[in-house]
């Protein structure tokens, strides 16, 4: 800011010197531990701005005020601040230490006083840029232009005059504890009008021009640059006019001071902030040149103080030429920022998929959007002609059955959250639809308001609804146990019979889990404490979570007060994208039982067609064994014949005798059999009944004697005759013999005894063949009559069955009972004959 000395030579002080050689050796070691990519075009722009701010500082000590060391025009730290708030913060430091040799270039000091002076000078610079920048950058961030009034004015506080006023005071203390004679008061103030003026100026132009270089869109215009070196050639003639030459037009020639001004306010209107600031640059430095040449109403008369009006009134000036084009700006971005918004708005409005409609107060709609109009059949004729009332199109909502509406209407003119209502169509039908809106804020007699279509919403709705009660009733329905996990494991969804069974039936853990239950939780808790069902469960059910499998299927049985109850799980995957499974629990008692007893009966009918061939059988083999019988009993007659009857011979004449009485017995066993396996009708004629019993047991006696079976006879004498076909009594009485042998064949042998028994009775005669065996249960005296039943490993179970259908085609009734002592007593009756 100040000029050189006047007794200036080639000398330099150490100071310097050392000063200026230890900022450069810091500089060089920074920038040789950064790549060249990194600090090569820093370095570069600092070098431009350290050549710039020597020229400033060289046009500054020229400009000085006479017999003073104060310049009326420092641009340095206007350049400096600029380049700070155009610069990274991170390369403040470089950009300080490059101008520090151009600035003790520009003052080239010669005494060390006058290096000291120089040396705070540059101090006082760097703060008054630094402190400007930090305080803008903390203010306003992203300090680039002045588009706003709230910018342009922290800036003229700032940089305009707190900045440049506190660093001017310290500066002028400083010199005036170094040097004596400085004017304390004079330095301050010159100082800071300066620096505001420079600031106001040349800082809005560098961050303008640098803003118009980044934007890349350099288009010239012939008409605009015309314009501009118009109104610079006016300000630059009208300063001529009223700073350089007004004494030669006499006093009203001061008029000519405000001429500028005009030119000015179009160079901001139509320029800007850039604009603008140039001029008043222009004006600026033709004004200071005049005073500094004592010309004009501002000539340096008494010392500056017509100089520190000239800079007031150019600060003034400046700060009146940057508020103004902030303004406009900022006026017409928010003009620019309303037309956007209002186009916005319109877009959004008419091309929402939603129905939108603009009401007044009154109720009339006074817009709509596309969506409106194509939902109600309505047009925009309509709403200009006002046919379109809120009240009549949006009503409440009515419930069939009912006269009146159920809720209020809905008041737009307050606000309101989504409601639902009827939209009245221009057909005169009505749709549901959820209404909502506000009023526009402010004064505004108008408000918008929303309908959403929920014609669609009730639709799904309603399909749901019946697709959750056939869900509902196909799962009721279902007779088998459903239930449905999601992919961790938890019941989601359970039919009614797995509730009632859970309720009910359950007995193991795993069968108690309801919806909510964690079901692999429990089945592993069950499994911990020794359920192998639980355990295999809980395995087919992580298998088929884990898509390692697709079904799975367990068989358990369990003990239950009436028998043994089967079940059946499977386990299938759930077809959904979030996974899960399908556990199905059925009751397989009756087919299990249906499966055993259909083996059981293949088994009895291989069985049976074995005895019918063994039948088929006997027949052949009666008839073969009564030709060598016959031809026996010829010869051992013969032989009895031929043999004389002496003494010596009378042991084989028995020996014959017996063989004949064997024959005769064998033969009538045949016959007897012959009888029996003989095929047709029943053949009814009056017979005894106790001959009958004889007869069998005469056919069953090597039977009875092999299986060391005594034989208790107690028969009633002249017992009445009984109409039967004999053949088929001795079938049933030696069926019930040979089963009472069967039943006693594990008692000792002393303790086998059959008793059989006739009794006369009313009409008809009794039967009764009783054992001492094992006895029968009392659940199964009427069962074992049932075909296939059977006790015995190697029976068929129609013993029994076929004795009761024969003794039922006779008229009579067969059934079993416990014997008196021990085990059981069969008894049959049969009609008496006539």
């Amino acid at each position: 800011m100040f000029n050189r000395e006047a007794d200036a030579g080639p000398r330099t002080s150490s100071l310097t010197a050392a000063s200026a050689g230890h900022g450069d050796a810091a500089l060089n070691r920074t920038l040789a531990r950064a790549p060249a990519s990194a600090w090569l075009p820093v370095l570069g722009a600092a070098t431009c701005v350290a050549v710039a701010y020597f020229l400033a500082a060289r046009l500054g000590s020229e400009l000085r005020l006479p017999g003073t060391h104060v310049s009326v025009v420092w641009l340095p730290n206007a350049i400096l601040l600029s380049t700070l708030l155009l610069a990274r913060r991170r390369n403040w430091w470089l950009y300080v230490a490059v101008l520090l040799p151009a600035h003790l270039l520009a003052m080239q000091p010669i005494s060390e006083i006058a290096a000291i002076r120089a040396e705070i000078q540059f101090c006082a610079n760097c703060a008054t840029a630094l402190l400007g920048a930090l305080t803008l950058s903390a203010i306003v961030p992203d300090f680039r232009r002045f588009e706003r009034v709230r910018t342009a004015a922290a800036f003229i506080l700032v940089a305009g005059i707190f900045v440049p006023l506190v660093t001017s005071l310290l500066l002028a203390a400083a010199l005036a504890v170094l040097d004596g004679t400085a004017a304390f008061w004079l330095t301050t103030a010159v100082r800071t009008l300066t620096n505001s003026f420079a600031n106001l100026t040349i800082v809005p132009l560098v961050l303008h021009a640098a803003a118009w270089i980044r934007a890349g869109n350099h288009t010239i215009h012939v008409a605009r640059t015309a314009e501009a070196l118009l109104l610079a050639t006016s300000v630059t003639i009208l300063a001529y006019l009223g700073f350089l030459v007004p004494q030669s037009f006499g006093e009203h020639s001061l008029i000519l001071l405000y001429a500028p001004f005009a030119p000015l306010l179009w160079a901001a209107v139509r320029f800007g902030v850039a604009g603008a600031c140039a001029l008043v640059l222009v004006l600026g430095i033709v004004a200071l040149w005049a005073a500094l040449n004592q010309i004009g109403p501002f000539m340096p008369q008494f010392g500056g103080p017509n100089v520190v009006s000239l800079l007031v009134l150019l600060a003034v000036t400046a700060m009146t030429m940057l508020m103004l084009p902030a303004a406009l700006e900022e006026r017409t971005a928010l003009e620019r920022a309303d037309a956007i918004s209002k186009a916005r708005f319109s877009t959004v409005f008419e091309h929402h998929i939603m129905p939108t409609i603009i009401w007044n107060t009154d109720g009339r709609i006074v817009d709509g959007n596309a969506s409106f109009f194509e939902l109600t059949g309505y047009s925009r004729a309509d709403v200009t002609r006002g046919d379109l009332i809120t009240t009549e199109l949006i009503r409440p909502v009515s419930i069939p059955g009912l006269t009146g509406p159920v809720m209020q209407p809905v008041n737009l003119n307050k606000d309101f959250g989504p409601v639902e209502r009827e939209l009245v169509v221009r057909d005169g039908t009505c749709i549901p639809v959820l209404v909502g809106g506000c009023r526009f804020p402010g004064r505004s007699n108008e408000g918008a308001a929303y309908v959403f279509d929920l014609s669609s919403l009730r639709r799904a709705e309603a399909g749901r609804n019946r697709a959750e009660m056939l869900h509902s009733a196909v799962l009721a329905s279902i007779h088998d146990q459903i239930a449905v996990l999601d992919q961790s494991g938890v019941i989601i969804e359970a039919n009614h019979s797995w509730r009632r069974f859970v309720e009910h039936s359950a007995s193991r853990d795993f069968e108690r889990a309801s919806v909510g239950d964690h079901f692999i939780r429990t089945c592993s808790a069950a499994a911990s404490v020794g359920d192998a069902v639980a355990g295999t469960l809980l395995r087919d059910v992580q298998d088929v979570l884990g898509e390692l499998a697709t079904r799975r299927r367990l068989e358990f049985s369990r003990e239950t007060a009436d028998g043994v109850l089967w079940q059946e799980i499977c386990v299938e995957r759930l077809h959904r994208p979030e996974g899960g499974a399908v556990i199905t629990r059925t009751d397989i008692s009756a087919q299990k039982q249906a499966m055993t007893e259909a083996r059981e009966q293949k088994q009895q009918l291989a069985h049976l067609g074995r005895a019918a061939v063994l039948g088929e059988l006997s027949g052949a083999f009666a008839h073969e064994l009564a030709q060598p019988l016959t031809s026996i009993l010829g010869n051992a007659e013969a032989a009895l014949q031929l043999l004389p009857r002496t003494p010596e011979l009378a042991e084989i004449h028995e020996i014959l005798h017996d063989i004949i009485k064997d024959d005769v017995r064998a033969a009538e066993v045949i016959q007897r059999l012959r009888s029996m396996l003989a095929r047709g009708e029943i053949q009814r004629e009056p017979a005894d009944l106790n001959q009958i019993v004889r007869d069998v047991l005469a056919l069953a006696r090597s039977d009875l004697v092999t299986r060391n079976v005594s034989v208790s006879l107690q028969l009633t004498p002249r017992l009445s005759r009984v109409s039967v076909d004999p053949i088929q009594i001795q079938q049933v009485i030696l069926n019930l013999i040979v089963n009472s042998c069967e039943a006693m064949a594990e008692l000792p042998i002393g303790e086998r005894e059959l008793r059989i028994e006739t009794h006369a009775m009313a009409g008809h005669a009794e039967c009764v063949v009783a054992d001492r065996g094992r006895g029968i249960p009392a659940e199964q005296l009427e069962r074992i009559f049932q075909p296939f039943v059977s006790s015995k490993k190697q029976g068929m179970g129609l013993g029994l069955a076929i004795c009761r259908s024969i003794i039922e085609a006779h008229g009579g009734r067969l059934w079993a009972e416990d014997n008196r002592d021990r085990g059981a007593a069969f008894r049959f009756t049969t009609q008496a004959g006539l």
